[in-house]
């Protein structure tokens, strides 16, 4: 089992890691392009720091540096024991996602020519070569990566595209079912005080949407919606995962939603986020139909 948490860098259980980095690093590369960030350093400097674990046992450790317009990857590093189970691109996509919710539009990352595994793999997660920053600006065995990340943000409905997309989406759930077994929420309805609303981004464009309407006991999701040309990108991954830390920050557990039949891809979606199966709930109860599907989920993560 994986499993990601933020730390502070100098958290015991992170030091034989970044030592295992520090030596990996020394054997590779000259003094001089060594990288100076201790954990004592990378505390001071807030950097965002998390440790993953494989079954318990610590295996993986990276962070990245919060900058105006990007993050910075700090210190990624797997131990020879978890490298190909899964462990790095978890820890990634954990680093991504967490950069996406602080609003940053690219992810950037050095690393070096000495480095041909690490090369493939920031590769083969969609990093590009970038033009030169920041401190290694001088190295000529440097290597700079970079990869634009999707954001999401607290939005109103009225935004043009926002209003495009959720247009599309009201549209499509009209044209597959009955007009009585359609509970999607109206613009005003979504600008209510219990409706936390968000949008999905890369670059300029906006890619989906999502809202966690607050109940007596529980939240529900409501208006998730992914452009077409945009699916398959990690923004539906990317807004469950926001209206999940959302719920958790309002110190909510119990999620649930209200689907159509043959959505699949939406029904796959909830399946992977770990949601299950159950009865009509609120204001469904007595209003069910062969239509209507219903999912639940109990977050087991702090807030």
């Amino acid at each position: 089992m994986i499993k990601i948490e933020r730390i502070d860098p100098r958290d015991p259980r992170a030091l034989p890691l970044w030592q295992g980095s520090e030596d990996e690093q020394v054997r590779l590369y000259p003094p001089e392009a060594l990288s100076l960030y201790t954990p004592k350093r990378l505390a001071e400097e807030n950097i965002r720091f998390y440790l993953g674990t494989l079954d318990g046992t610590p295996a993986a450790i990276g962070g990245y540096k919060a900058h105006k317009n990007y993050a910075d990857l700090k210190r990624i590093f797997v131990a020879d024991t978890a490298r190909g189970l899964g462990l790095g691109p978890a820890l990634m996509a954990h680093l991504e996602r967490e950069a996406g919710f602080e609003s940053l539009p690219l992810m950037k990352l050095e690393t070096g020519i000495h480095s041909p595994a690490a090369i493939k793999f920031y590769t083969r997660l969609g990093y590009r070569p970038c033009e030169k920053y920041g401190d290694f600006l001088g190295h000529p065995i440097s290597v700079f990566m970079e990869k634009p990340l999707i954001t999401t943000r607290p939005a109103s409905p009225d935004e043009p595209a926002t209003a495009s997309l959720l247009r599309q989406s009201h549209a499509l759930m009209q044209s597959l079912f009955p007009a009585e077994t359609c509970h999607f929420l109206d613009f005003d309805a979504l600008k209510a005080p219990n409706i936390r609303f968000f949008v999905a981004t890369r670059q300029t464009q906006t890619l989906g949407t999502g809202a966690l309407a607050l109940k007596e006991g529980y939240a529900e999701l409501k208006s998730m919606f992914v452009d077409t040309q945009a699916r398959g990108s990690g923004a539906a991954d990317a807004i469950m995962h926001r209206l999940e830390s959302t719920a958790s920050a309002e110190g909510i557990t119990d999620i649930k939603l209200e689907t159509g039949t043959g959505l699949d891809a939406a029904h796959r979606l909830y399946t992977r986020h770990g949601y299950t199966p159950c009865g009509p709930f609120g204001d469904y109860i007595g209003q069910d139909t062969a239509y209507n599907l219903y999912f639940e989920k109990t977050l087991s993560f702090p807030g």
